[in-house]
């Protein structure tokens, strides 16, 4: 009898064990699993200057903070990446348990974080470094990212933008009791938007050593000091610089000979190490002495490589990929410049397209709600609140953002987030979904993750027949290269198309077997345009050139002969 009870107490104890091991890597894991979107880039680059991105570092392979922040205010943190370093030395190593004692050191120095619902959280590994040396030298911690005094601003002024519009399509406002109002309860007045982007431009600072003349007599005192000072029969001086520009030594020289040449050189000529994205490696230096019949040195050439500890030749790339940083601002006064609804706004392209096709049913309808879509919003929410209860109605909706925020330096197609999916035949359900996504952040650049969300979509309710896409016309999807993942038909309806259509709509409905829809057209028969045949939207044809569709102007003039 005691025989069997141990038999059963060493398995409780062992599982109790796991339990008491395992359950606080999951305590913190759950304060970021719901919304963790993992990224890897080569090498992550702080953002400096400015006041809104604060650093936490820790070291390499190490879970304690080196540097803590003085104050931060909890309800501004819009994001939070932890950065590490993908290369591990040992098979045993395991970064997730990294990751978590990280996380739980934030926790610890920042305890309102835990329990945040509204932070979106990144894990960002670096791929780049390939050893414990190289790795140390990459940034390792916590970016946590707050939002600016004026990006509260506008997302209150963005909320109320989003209403409004909503109201105006439910004929329940009227623009200038709206502006009345928002004058009379001082909720904007001047605020700052700001659009930032990031270019991609090639670094060239990568160098090899340099051996430059300080002025115009340093070739001819080279020469005198080279026939005066060595023997007549060397042609080749090879000379070695450590990574701060100092003598290591010259090949078939004492050092006390190599470093009084070294001198003499130095009066002369600018000296240095070679520089591989912005890090100083030693170099390698051939001096190639060009002698007469006689042995005197009339010329010569200088050859330079950066080598290793062991001076074996290091590859050096032409150039390094780095982004920079635009940011563009304007100041708005909502009491006098509230967006007029005789602008762009008041193509009601979206009620139009949705009234004209009335076959749409049981379809996921993907929704971009980026800065530039509040007043098509608007149309999508008083359209449903009008329409939903109608038989065979579509109640699945995902609406993207581009991100949440996210870096644009750090978007991967595919994995960038920022979308919101809902299933519901309630239109509060579904204004929440929308309003919560439109909240969570802009794009920040140009394109948007239209097929990311449509994917996710459909993941998440295979049996929809069909795709109705509501996009802005001039963004365009930065993931197209995803568009072969969907098997379904996506329906475009194309906001903002006042001044022609973005062909990569076209192109994205004519591979897709979709359609597009302006206020004026739906165009249903794309696959039936030939190679070098041409249709016409508004001032525009669009021509199959290569299989794609090519814009091109209407030309206002007659050929003459």
């Amino acid at each position: 009898m005691k025989k069997n009870t141990l038999n059963l107490t060493l398995p409780l104890l062992v599982l109790l064990l796991i339990v008491v091991f395992v359950l606080p890597l999951e305590t913190n894991a759950q304060n970021t699993d719901k919304t963790l979107v993992r990224i890897e880039t080569p090498k992550f680059s702080k953002v400096h200057f400015d006041k809104n991105y604060l650093y936490i570092p820790m070291n390499f392979n190490q879970a304690e903070a080196t540097k803590k922040i003085k104050s931060i205010n909890i309800n501004e943190v819009i994001s939070i990446s932890l950065i590490y370093s993908q290369y591990r030395a040992s098979a045993r190593f395991d970064q997730l348990a990294l990751n978590d004692s990280r996380t739980a050191e934030l926790f610890k120095l920042i305890p309102g974080l835990k329990n945040n619902k509204n932070i979106n959280w990144y894990w960002v590994a670096q791929t780049g470094c390939t050893s414990p040396e190289a790795c140390s030298d990459y940034f390792h911690g916590f970016e946590i990212r707050v939002a600016s005094a004026d990006e509260v601003k506008t997302r209150e002024f963005e909320s109320d933008q989003l209403e409004y519009y909503t109201n105006i399509h439910l004929n329940k406002a009227k623009l200038e009791e709206h502006i009345e109002s928002i004058s009379h309860i001082h909720k904007t007045e001047l605020i700052r938007i700001c659009d930032t982007t990031y270019t991609e431009y090639r670094d060239i600072k990568n160098r090899t050593g340099r051996f430059k003349s300080k002025n115009h007599k340093s070739r001819k005192n080279f020469l005198k000091l080279v026939n005066k000072k060595l023997n007549k029969d060397l042609l080749e001086i090879n000379m070695y610089l450590s990574d701060r520009n100092r003598l290591e030594s010259i090949d078939g020289m004492s050092k006390p000979e190599a470093y009084k040449l070294f001198i003499q050189m130095r009066k002369d000529f600018y000296i240095t190490s070679s520089r591989i994205n912005r890090k100083k490696y030693k170099t390698h230096f051939v001096i190639s002495l060009n002698r007469n019949r006689r042995g005197k040195v009339k010329s010569y050439s200088i050859y330079a490589e950066p080598i290793d500890k062991n001076k074996q030749r290091i590859e050096m790339p032409e150039y390094r990929i780095d982004y920079r940083r635009n940011i563009r601002c304007y100041d708005l006064d909502t009491t006098t410049t509230y967006p007029n609804p005789t602008y762009v706004q008041y193509d009601d392209v979206v009620t139009q397209v949705l009234d004209r096709n009335t076959q749409w049913r049981h379809c996921l309808v993907a929704t971009d709600v980026t800065g530039s879509m509040y007043a098509y919003l608007g149309q999508f929410l008083a359209w449903h609140k009008l329409n939903l209860n109608r038989e065979g109605q579509n109640f699945d909706f995902i609406f993207f953002n581009d991100g949440n925020n996210m870096r644009d330096a750090l978007k991967i197609p595919g994995r960038v987030g920022g979308t919101f999916y809902v299933h519901s035949e309630n239109y509060k359900d579904i204004k929440k979904a929308c309003q919560k996504a439109q909240r969570s952040g802009g794009g920040g650049d140009g394109p948007e993750n239209n097929i990311e969300a449509v994917i996710k979509g459909i993941n998440r309710n295979p049996s929809v027949r069909e795709v109705i896409m509501i996009a802005d016309n001039w963004a365009t999807p930065r993931d197209l290269s995803l568009l072969r993942r969907v098997k379904k038909p996506i329906h475009i309806i194309l906001c903002g198309a006042t001044n022609g259509v973005n062909q990569e709509y076209l192109n994205m409905a004519l591979e897709n077997g979709g359609t597009v829809h302006t206020i004026e057209d739906d165009l249903t028969e794309l696959a039936k345009v030939n190679e070098g045949e041409s249709i016409r939207i508004g001032n525009f044809n669009y021509t199959i050139k290569g299989g794609k569709f090519v814009k091109e102007n209407i030309s206002k003039y007659t050929k003459v002969d």
